[in-house]
């Protein structure tokens, strides 16, 4: 080692008896201290010293998460020639080691405080109480390598040893924040796979069980009335299948598996065996209120599992495009809106064969022959997902066809059996129809509860679109003005006019119903000219 006793004495020297006035010392701001600091001792002469000058123990008492990747403990190391090292341990994912270099007024600045506090006098009464947090360590090693112990224990309210600690982890900060900037962004080509040995195809899908786990946890707020579509899990397995599981709030899970290329499998193998040991996204975290947290786990050939990373990962690139790889073999999951739209037939969703695996497929236009739900705008959506189902009954009129846009909104459904939901019922110059409400529930609701004392009768007049009826009492908001498909119930908002197009057009209004597998000849027919009663009750299916 190069201590000379020499130099340590000239380095003490060196201070000025300045330095013992601690009152005014700790209160010099940290640029004008460096300026001092600078003048005071020479950096070089303190480079000149060989090993470890401080030593920061770090323990933590929190309360841990067994999900969550936590940091457990640290070792900080300063070294006398400007050196510092820092060992990180976490819960999941281990030691994670770090190094950077001090400035030369951050090294004088440590050297000051060994000097100040080394004997360990200074702070030898010193406490605090907490019930959790870190405990911290400080031991400074002298020019001769003896090794004081500065002080132990909790240091929240000390600013001198909070400050020296904290400017330590700024250096290890600003590491991990450059590698989580773009955290191992590289590719799967084979370039970085130099080193292992990676399993041929053949001997990949000779290996048991599942070797990716991609969860995804949905953070959006919830609506507790309404069933939804909430998380998911990919599994991919060796033998080149990939099982994705959606879960619902309220109804359950829906499980798909479909084949992958062998190309394709060897890309999540490759990932796999890239990120496996967790470092590269260790520490990596984004600051998102809502949407989606994904947790990744490997789980090697000898069925050992490995923690890859868990939260958000927008900005991560990489991981973005595994679960993108993933997810494109799967159409999105909206079954639930074409279930509940086929519940809405007495006892028909029983008779569905295949309700967890519907037949999907994607089509750029609805066809001709489909019957829009009210309120239905096809304009909406750039394109529709097709689900298929079979059902036990009626075998020979076809499948139950139902027709979602882009974000799940049910636009149709192929009704090739003619049953209909009777939520309103119609009666009018002797003739009975049957409508079904709107889906948005403040829609229908001021109706419908003034239908629950019973039926109520109005007279109707021509109107340029069709006939109108006065109803008291509908306070509904929020009119649009599209157009007002034939055989629609509509609230006009200025006036509280109960509406029934018999000719399309457009209007400031709110869609209430649909009469069902009615045209404009036959709505025309039934309601005639002039004035009309007409009588709407409860169906069966609200009943």
């Amino acid at each position: 080692m190069k201590k000379v006793l020499a130099v340590a004495l000239a380095l003490v020297m060196a201070l000025p008896m300045a330095a013992c006035k601690k009152s005014e010392t700790k209160k010099k701001s940290k640029a004008r201290k460096d300026k001092v600091s600078t003048e005071k001792v020479d950096v070089d002469k303190i480079k000149e010293l060989d090993g470890v000058m401080l030593k920061i123990d770090v323990t933590s008492y929190a309360l841990q998460d067994p999900n969550y990747d936590q940091r457990t403990g640290a070792n900080y190391y300063v070294c006398y020639d400007g050196t510092l090292k820092c060992e990180a341990f976490y819960s999941l994912s281990g030691k994670q080691e770090y190094s950077t270099v001090l400035s030369d007024s951050d090294l004088i600045e440590v050297f000051e405080f060994c000097q100040e506090y080394g004997d360990g006098k200074k702070l030898k009464d010193y406490q605090e109480t907490a019930n959790d947090g870190e405990v911290l360590e400080f031991i400074y090693t002298d020019e001769k390598g003896k090794e004081h112990v500065i002080y132990r224990g909790y240091c929240y309210q000390n600013k001198v040893l909070w400050d020296l600690y904290d400017m330590l982890g700024d250096y290890i900060r600003k590491i991990k924040d450059e590698a989580d900037k773009n955290p191992t962004q590289s590719d799967n080509s084979d370039d970085d796979f130099s080193d292992q040995a990676l399993m041929s195809i053949d001997e990949l899908k000779k290996v048991d069980g599942y070797m990716l786990s991609i969860s995804g946890e949905c953070l959006a707020p919830m609506d507790y009335y309404n069933d939804e579509a909430r998380d998911s899990t990919y599994l991919i397995y060796y033998n080149g299948t990939i099982e994705r599981v959606s879960y619902h709030s309220m109804s359950d899970p829906v499980t798909h598996t479909v084949e992958i290329p062998d190309d394709v499998l060897y890309d999540f193998y490759k990932f796999c065996v890239k990120y496996g040991d967790g470092k590269a996204f260790h520490g990596y975290s984004e600051n998102v209120c809502d949407g989606e947290m994904y947790y990744f786990t490997y789980k090697d050939e000898n069925g050992t599992a490995h923690y890859i990373y868990g939260g958000y990962c927008y900005e991560v690139q990489v991981l973005q495009d595994i679960i993108h790889k993933a997810a494109d073999f799967f159409y999105p999951d909206f079954s639930i809106a074409c279930q509940e739209r086929i519940g809405g037939y007495e006892g028909l969703l029983e008779t569905v064969t295949n309700l967890p695996s519907p037949e999907i497929r994607k089509i750029d236009t609805l066809p001709d022959d489909v019957v829009l739900e009210p309120g239905a705008n096809p304009d909406a959506s750039a394109f529709f997902y097709e689900y298929t189902y079979t059902t036990t009954e009626d075998a020979e009129k076809g499948p139950i066809v139902c027709y979602v846009g882009q974000y799940g909104y049910l636009f149709a459904m192929k009704n090739n059996r003619n049953w209909d939901i009777a939520d309103l019922i119609i009666e009018v110059n002797g003739r009975t129809l049957t409508a079904v409400l709107d889906p948005m529930p403040a829609h229908y609701m001021p109706l419908t509860e003034m239908l629950y004392n019973g039926p109520i009768t109005i007279r109707m007049d021509d109107w340029k679109f069709g006939k109108a009826g006065y109803v008291q009492g509908l306070g509904i908001g929020g009119a649009n003005k599209d157009i007002c498909e034939v055989g629609t119930i509509i609230m006009d908002t200025d006036d509280d006019m109960l509406r029934i197009v018999t000719e399309e057009g457009k209007y400031s209004h709110i869609v209430v119903a649909k009469i069902n597998s009615v045209t404009q000849d036959e709505l025309k027919e039934i309601f005639g000219e002039g004035e009309v009663t007409v009588t709407i009750s409860l169906g069966s299916h609200q009943n």
